[in-house]
Protein backbone atom coordinates (compact mmCIF):
# COMPACT_ATOMS: atom_id res chain seq x y z
CA UNK A 1 0.00 0.00 0.00
CA UNK A 2 2.62 2.65 0.88
CA UNK A 3 4.53 2.11 -2.38
CA UNK A 4 1.17 2.96 -3.75
CA UNK A 5 0.89 5.99 -1.82
CA UNK A 6 4.33 7.39 -2.97
CA UNK A 7 3.58 5.98 -6.41
CA UNK A 8 0.35 8.50 -6.18
CA UNK A 9 2.47 11.02 -4.99
CA UNK A 10 5.58 11.11 -7.61
CA UNK A 11 3.28 10.63 -10.18
CA UNK A 12 2.34 14.30 -10.63
CA UNK A 13 -1.10 13.64 -10.67
CA UNK A 14 -1.91 14.13 -7.28
CA UNK A 15 0.81 16.60 -5.82
CA UNK A 16 -0.55 18.36 -2.73
CA UNK A 17 -1.15 21.94 -3.67
CA UNK A 18 -0.39 24.22 -1.18
CA UNK A 19 -3.68 26.03 -0.03
CA UNK A 20 -5.68 23.60 -2.06
CA UNK A 21 -9.30 24.36 -1.93
CA UNK A 22 -10.83 20.75 -1.30
CA UNK A 23 -11.00 17.47 -2.71
CA UNK A 24 -11.78 16.51 -6.18
CA UNK A 25 -15.07 14.17 -5.80
CA UNK A 26 -13.17 11.68 -8.52
CA UNK A 27 -11.16 10.63 -5.92
CA UNK A 28 -13.77 9.42 -3.60
CA UNK A 29 -15.35 7.49 -6.38
CA UNK A 30 -13.67 4.25 -6.30
CA UNK A 31 -14.85 4.14 -2.37
CA UNK A 32 -18.20 3.28 -3.42
CA UNK A 33 -17.23 0.02 -5.83
CA UNK A 34 -16.55 -3.37 -4.62
CA UNK A 35 -12.68 -3.67 -5.85
CA UNK A 36 -10.34 -3.72 -3.22
CA UNK A 37 -7.32 -2.88 -4.99
CA UNK A 38 -9.60 0.09 -6.68
CA UNK A 39 -10.11 1.34 -2.93
CA UNK A 40 -6.69 0.93 -1.71
CA UNK A 41 -4.80 2.98 -4.77
CA UNK A 42 -7.93 5.40 -3.73
CA UNK A 43 -6.89 5.96 -0.02
CA UNK A 44 -2.94 6.08 -1.56
CA UNK A 45 -4.05 8.94 -3.64
CA UNK A 46 -6.20 10.56 -0.45
CA UNK A 47 -3.22 10.14 1.60
CA UNK A 48 -0.99 12.46 -0.67
CA UNK A 49 -3.57 15.52 -0.58
CA UNK A 50 -3.04 18.39 1.66
CA UNK A 51 -6.38 19.72 1.97
CA UNK A 52 -7.82 19.17 5.14
CA UNK A 53 -11.24 17.52 3.18
CA UNK A 54 -8.49 14.73 2.99
CA UNK A 55 -7.81 13.74 6.37
CA UNK A 56 -11.39 14.43 7.58
CA UNK A 57 -12.43 11.89 4.38
CA UNK A 58 -9.86 9.46 5.52
CA UNK A 59 -11.14 9.61 9.30
CA UNK A 60 -14.49 9.68 8.59
CA UNK A 61 -14.23 6.29 6.23
CA UNK A 62 -12.18 4.67 9.23
CA UNK A 63 -15.01 5.36 11.82
CA UNK A 64 -17.36 4.63 9.35
CA UNK A 65 -19.07 8.02 8.68
CA UNK A 66 -18.45 8.30 5.49
CA UNK A 67 -21.62 8.18 3.06
CA UNK A 68 -22.18 8.93 -0.58
CA UNK A 69 -25.84 9.16 -2.12
CA UNK A 70 -27.48 7.90 -5.40
CA UNK A 71 -25.95 10.66 -7.33
CA UNK A 72 -22.51 10.70 -6.05
CA UNK A 73 -22.60 13.51 -3.56
CA UNK A 74 -20.20 12.43 -0.14
CA UNK A 75 -20.95 13.14 2.79
CA UNK A 76 -19.42 13.26 6.21
CA UNK A 77 -21.27 12.74 9.59
CA UNK A 78 -19.23 14.74 12.55
CA UNK A 79 -19.98 15.55 15.44
CA UNK A 80 -21.40 19.35 14.45
CA UNK A 81 -23.46 18.07 11.90
CA UNK A 82 -23.49 16.55 8.06
CA UNK A 83 -20.82 18.05 5.79
CA UNK A 84 -19.94 18.05 2.08
CA UNK A 85 -16.78 15.59 2.17
CA UNK A 86 -15.42 17.58 -1.10
CA UNK A 87 -15.78 20.75 0.91
CA UNK A 88 -16.74 20.81 4.60
CA UNK A 89 -18.99 22.98 3.61
CA UNK A 90 -22.09 22.17 6.07
CA UNK A 91 -25.45 20.01 4.70
CA UNK A 92 -28.49 20.85 5.83
CA UNK A 93 -29.44 17.09 6.55
CA UNK A 94 -28.44 13.50 5.65
CA UNK A 95 -30.40 12.47 2.59
CA UNK A 96 -32.42 9.38 3.05
CA UNK A 97 -30.82 7.03 0.66
CA UNK A 98 -27.16 7.77 1.58
CA UNK A 99 -25.19 4.42 2.52
CA UNK A 100 -22.11 4.14 4.96
CA UNK A 101 -19.08 3.44 2.76
CA UNK A 102 -17.77 0.14 4.31
CA UNK A 103 -14.32 -1.06 4.79
CA UNK A 104 -12.77 -4.05 6.26
CA UNK A 105 -9.64 -4.56 8.06
CA UNK A 106 -7.15 -4.54 5.24
CA UNK A 107 -8.60 -1.35 3.81
CA UNK A 108 -8.50 0.09 7.61
CA UNK A 109 -4.32 -0.59 7.60
CA UNK A 110 -4.17 1.29 4.29
CA UNK A 111 -6.71 3.81 6.45
CA UNK A 112 -4.14 4.61 9.07
CA UNK A 113 -1.06 4.90 6.91
CA UNK A 114 -2.88 7.51 4.33
CA UNK A 115 -4.28 9.38 7.54
CA UNK A 116 -0.97 9.69 9.13
CA UNK A 117 0.85 11.56 5.62
CA UNK A 118 -2.44 13.19 5.13
CA UNK A 119 -2.05 14.76 8.69
CA UNK A 120 1.55 15.76 7.52
CA UNK A 121 -0.28 18.07 5.75
CA UNK A 122 -2.40 19.28 8.96
CA UNK A 123 -2.56 23.37 9.88
CA UNK A 124 -2.06 22.54 13.44
CA UNK A 125 1.38 21.60 14.29
CA UNK A 126 0.48 18.81 17.15
CA UNK A 127 -1.34 17.25 14.33
CA UNK A 128 1.74 17.06 12.09
CA UNK A 129 3.48 16.32 15.20
CA UNK A 130 1.30 13.38 16.01
CA UNK A 131 1.35 12.09 12.26
CA UNK A 132 5.32 12.19 12.20
CA UNK A 133 5.69 10.26 15.33
CA UNK A 134 2.98 7.15 14.02
CA UNK A 135 5.16 6.94 11.49
CA UNK A 136 8.23 6.82 13.13
CA UNK A 137 6.46 3.33 14.42
CA UNK A 138 4.40 2.06 11.73
CA UNK A 139 6.16 3.71 8.30
CA UNK A 140 7.48 1.12 5.20
CA UNK A 141 10.19 2.37 3.10
CA UNK A 142 8.34 3.36 0.41
CA UNK A 143 6.63 6.58 2.45
CA UNK A 144 10.23 7.99 2.54
CA UNK A 145 9.74 10.48 -0.04
CA UNK A 146 6.99 12.34 1.72
CA UNK A 147 8.75 11.78 4.55
CA UNK A 148 11.63 14.02 3.40
CA UNK A 149 9.67 16.47 1.65
CA UNK A 150 7.62 17.02 5.36
CA UNK A 151 10.62 17.25 7.00
CA UNK A 152 12.06 20.10 4.36
CA UNK A 153 9.44 22.08 4.79
CA UNK A 154 8.09 22.17 8.15
CA UNK A 155 9.14 24.72 10.11
CA UNK A 156 8.14 23.82 13.80
CA UNK A 157 11.02 22.75 15.09
CA UNK A 158 9.30 19.77 17.13
CA UNK A 159 7.80 18.48 14.14
CA UNK A 160 10.77 18.58 12.27
CA UNK A 161 13.13 16.68 14.64
CA UNK A 162 9.73 14.28 14.82
CA UNK A 163 10.18 13.78 10.72
CA UNK A 164 14.27 13.37 11.43
CA UNK A 165 13.61 10.40 14.00
CA UNK A 166 11.32 8.77 11.37
CA UNK A 167 13.53 9.46 8.49
CA UNK A 168 16.58 7.64 10.35
CA UNK A 169 14.65 5.20 11.46
CA UNK A 170 13.51 4.23 7.86
CA UNK A 171 17.10 4.51 6.76
CA UNK A 172 18.27 1.71 9.63
CA UNK A 173 15.65 -0.21 8.57
CA UNK A 174 16.29 -0.36 5.10
CA UNK A 175 17.80 -3.49 2.89
CA UNK A 176 19.80 -1.49 1.35
CA UNK A 177 23.62 -0.67 3.18
CA UNK A 178 24.04 2.46 1.93
CA UNK A 179 20.96 3.76 3.60
CA UNK A 180 21.53 2.36 6.63
CA UNK A 181 25.50 3.88 6.96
Amino acid sequence: FLLSLVLAWMSGLWIPAAGAAGLDPALLAPLAGDETDAKLAAIARIGTESSPQAAMVLDALANDRLYVTPEAKWLVDTPSGVVDAATGEPVSTMPAQAETVSVNNRLRRAIAAALSAARLHAPDPAQRLAAARGLQRGADAAVLPLLEKAQADEQNTEVKEALAIAVATLHLKSDTASMRA
